[in-house]
Parts: C-alpha cells; sequence; structure tokens
C-alpha cells in the first residue's frame, strides 16, 4: 500500500501533465515485472537458507537500488 501512495505522490508531483500516462506505464511495468523476477528469487533463498535471510537480502536490495537512483538521478547532475 505504501509504495502505490509514494509512486502516485511521486509521479503526480514530478512529472508533467502530458506524461502522466507513459509515466504509470513506466512506473506498473517495472513494479509488476521486477516483482515477478524477485519473488522466485527470495523464495530460493527462503527455501535454502532461512526467512529472516531473505528478509535481509530483500531489504538490502532495496537500499541499494534506493541509493542508485538517488545518486543517479540527483538534481543538478547533467
Amino acid at each position: 500500500m505504501g509504495v502505490n501512495i509514494s509512486g502516485n505522490a511521486s509521479i503526480r508531483t514530478y512529472t508533467d501533465t502530458h506524461f502522466y500516462g507513459r509515466s504509470w506505464g513506466v512506473y506498473i511495468f517495472t513494479y509488476l515485472s521486477l516483482s515477478a523476477v524477485g519473488a522466485p528469487i527470495l523464495g530460493w533463498i527462503n527455501q535454502n537458507f532461512s526467512p529472516r535471510i531473505a528478509v535481509i537480502y530483500g531489504a538490502v536490495m532495496a537500499l541499494m537500488m534506493s541509493l542508485y537512483v538517488l545518486i543517479r538521478f540527483r538534481p543538478g547532475r547533467p
């Protein structure tokens, strides 16, 4: 639920009105496709190691991706 709320707020705030449809298409595509890729990986980690390791792995990957986006798309970067 929080992902949907923050995604909606970000798209409404930072996207020009002419690009709402396109930006929503990219957002939904990446959200759904990355869930389909990440779920089997986390399931395998959960089955072979432990649920705790799977949660830690998911949290680390989310943090790494957030840092990448923050650095890559920071304001003032050419």
